[in-house]
């Protein structure tokens, strides 16, 4: 099956306008890399596209990250630039259903702690990846409650202060925010609005101007043919969802003119990752090996010596690795349910000690080494 409209080919002109969109994001955003500066700039132009994407699916956005990262202002800019983008400070289901009905394109800062005071939130952004998805929200009626039937689909913008929900995760494309000391971020992101008018302008006129010809049919069309299947069959196969996020990727892309194929790829592969707990454990046990090896000549004469560290510390440790692997931090509560996966066990090999002030300290014995996947026989370079 063909396809009577041919995906562009970007001109040069095209190519020099995508660069100076990165460069402007770059006065009030800074991301690990390019590719995240491409998934900004695809979600904001899928907002754009309701009339003509599939309507079972649309894509959140969340943005992950430590502290002072600049999570609400990734959110505020990408609202500035999304399809009647509206940042909204209170979150109930009332005033989620009034926004999609309204067609906007909602932002949601510290999205955790609104799950936090009501649980439906959460469920709500679950089910809502898809334009016209529909979900039961309670209404006051008088003095008591009323259960409807409401829209509350549309694709929608958060941040998170202690990490992406796993199932929400996989329904989102999610960019991890690095700490980045810099004035001039703090100074023009006092001016988003002045600073990104270009840029939204001319985001809507092209997206207007490349989807002229565009329908919901002939998408559909589009997508079926065997070019375009071609295309999301170079996604890794193991994804599962994930080729559902690269046929809306690559769609977008078509349309706005961006050769974005590979930059799709990684995208979407980036998205899914291993078992977080088995990640975890897994950075754990390489930190373990690389602290052994360190320290190897000095414990050669204490075979009996094993690694204390306090519990505090590996959290750190842990957490800067994920940030470099670009994934979500481990909450405390998180990390005890963790440890005792590991084997540690208050009093035995997690001991509170008066000489660091009270600090958990937590010994890599045989149990843990065993739960780790190390095994003992190199016991005689461990340390204390």
């Amino acid at each position: 099956m063909e396809s009577n409209i041919e995906a562009s080919v970007p001109t040069e002109e095209e190519r020099t306008i995508l660069t100076d969109l990165v460069i402007s994001l770059k006065q009030v955003l800074r991301f690990d890399s390019e590719l995240d500066y491409c998934s900004f700039l695809l979600w904001a132009a899928h907002t754009y596209m309701r009339e003509i994407l599939p309507s079972n699916v649309c894509l959140h956005l969340a943005f992950d990250g430590k502290k002072s990262s600049g999570k609400t202002t990734a959110t505020k800019c990408v609202v500035i630039l999304a399809y009647k983008g509206k940042m909204s400070g209170s979150v109930t289901a009332a005033a989620l259903k009034r926004l999609v009905e309204e067609g906007c394109t909602l932002g949601i800062d510290e999205i955790d702690e609104h799950m936090l005071k009501d649980p439906n939130i959460g469920t709500i952004l679950k089910v809502s990846n898809s334009w016209d998805a529909k979900g039961a929200l309670c209404s006051q009626q008088g003095k008591g409650w009323k259960v409807e039937e409401a829209n509350i689909g549309g694709p929608k913008v958060f941040n998170f202060r202690s990490g992406v929900d796993d199932a929400l995760r996989s329904r989102c494309l999610v960019i991890s925010m690095p700490c980045v000391r810099d004035p001039s971020l703090s100074i023009n992101s006092l001016f988003l609005e002045e600073n990104l008018t270009w840029l939204r302008g001319w985001l809507a006129s092209s997206v207007g101007a490349h989807s002229h010809d565009w329908t919901k049919e002939k998408v559909r069309e589009h997508m079926q043919t065997e070019a375009f299947l071609e295309r999301v069959s170079k996604v890794d196969p193991e994804l599962g969802r994930g080729y559902q996020h690269a046929a809306i990727l690559l769609v977008v892309s078509n349309i706005m003119g961006w050769d974005l194929d590979e930059r799709i790829k990684e995208i979407v592969e980036s998205q899914e990752s291993e078992d977080p707990f088995e990640t975890e454990k897994d950075i754990i046990a390489n930190w373990y090996l690389s602290e052994r090896e360190r320290q190897k000549e000095s414990f050669l004469k204490n075979p009996g010596a094993v690694i204390r560290i306090p519990s505090g510390e590996l959290l750190q440790t842990l957490n800067d690795e994920l940030d470099n692997k670009h994934l979500k931090h481990v909450s405390k509560g998180r990390f005890g349910i963790l440890k005792r996966e590991l084997g540690f066990k208050e009093g035995v090999n997690a001991k509170k000690s008066s000489t660091q002030r009270g600090k958990m300290i937590l010994t890599f014995d045989e149990t843990i080494l065993k739960n780790l996947g190390i095994g003992m026989e190199n016991a005689d370079c461990t340390i204390r």
